[in-house]
């Protein structure tokens, strides 16, 4: 016969309690959890300081347009003085992924966007963050000219309106972590 363990209930109390306090503590250290785009926040009102340069190419022109379109909340350019400048490289990649048995003609393709933006303070000059963006899109190749170009336009128009958030969402982070 076994004899029951009375310490096991004062052991479990104990360990339950110093887990508790384990928990209270790590919560004391860490920050409290804000929403990132709030008003307490402030990263919306940065964010619609920023003043985006112009891109060279379609590609680079729409993921210009839907950066300012999502920083400025659809009003346009930076109203007054803007506060910071982020500027853009934006490379395009059409790549064949498919190939048609016995014809050998491309049967789909995946568009690839990669955006790499620096965000400078126009008062000193100096790059307060920088980074690197990328998304990819597949589209159907058609024989027919004109649905094969439309295609490809909305391929790249779906990486630009991927890559523009993507961006959004890193400055809003640094604007949320650096106020």
């Amino acid at each position: 016969m076994s004899s029951p363990d009375r310490a096991a209930p004062l052991r479990r109390l104990l360990f339950g309690l110093a887990l508790g306090l384990a928990a209270a503590g790590l919560t004391a250290c860490a920050d409290v959890p804000r929403p990132l785009y709030g008003k307490a926040a402030g990263t919306a009102t940065a964010m619609r300081t920023i003043d985006v340069a112009a891109v060279p190419g379609r590609v680079g022109q729409q993921v210009r347009n839907e950066l300012v379109f999502r920083l400025h909340g659809g009003a346009g350019d930076v109203e007054g003085k803007p506060v910071h400048r982020l500027e853009l490289t934006v490379t395009s990649i059409d790549n064949a992924v498919g190939v048609e048995r016995y014809r050998n003609l491309p049967a789909a393709y995946v568009e690839r966007i990669t955006a790499t933006y620096a965000l400078i303070d126009i008062a000193s000059g100096a790059t307060v963050t920088s980074g690197t963006s990328f998304a990819q899109a597949a589209y159907d190749y058609s024989p027919q000219r004109y649905a094969d170009v439309r295609a490809k336009r909305d391929a790249e128009n779906r990486v630009a309106t991927v890559v523009a958030e993507d961006i959004r969402t890193k400055l809003a982070v640094h604007f949320a972590a650096h106020p």
